[in-house]
């Protein structure tokens, strides 16, 4: 499902605009963590896949993007990430010890990004000076 989005060169928001879902049902249809949907929504997932759906999306994804739909579509890959985070997450689930040692390295590459920032934006300033 995700190579076929893809191959379209759909972003999640659209393939579940023209779904009918919400983005984040998709992309948990996508990474496996969902396993059923409604009867309505498999049909229309089974036309997709099929291709039957390839010319009402294209005119759908064709459409301008709104204001707000352009902000998420920048804020997309911090958002695939966050969903990937939140998968392996749910897959550590009732490990304890697989949960903690997660948190920790997330913890410590958020803090040495943050660091990264830092350093970053006191350099800009500095040149502006």
């Amino acid at each position: 499902m995700r190579n076929r989005r893809k191959s379209m060169g759909l972003s999640v928001q659209k393939l579940g605009e023209a779904m009918g879902v919400n983005w984040s049902t998709l992309r948990k249809w996508e990474d496996g963590s969902v396993g059923s949907c409604r009867p309505a929504h498999a049909r229309k997932l089974s036309r997709f896949l099929a291709g039957e759906l390839d010319e009402t999306i294209r005119r759908m994804s064709s459409t301008p993007l709104s204001r707000n739909e352009e902000k998420r579509s920048q804020a997309l890959p911090l958002l695939e990430c966050m969903e990937r985070i939140s998968g392996l997450y749910r897959i550590c689930e009732g490990n304890p010890t697989l949960e903690s040692a997660m948190v920790s390295r997330l913890n410590e590459a958020l803090h040495r990004s943050a660091e990264r920032i830092r350093n970053y934006t006191g350099q800009s300033k500095e040149k502006e000076d």
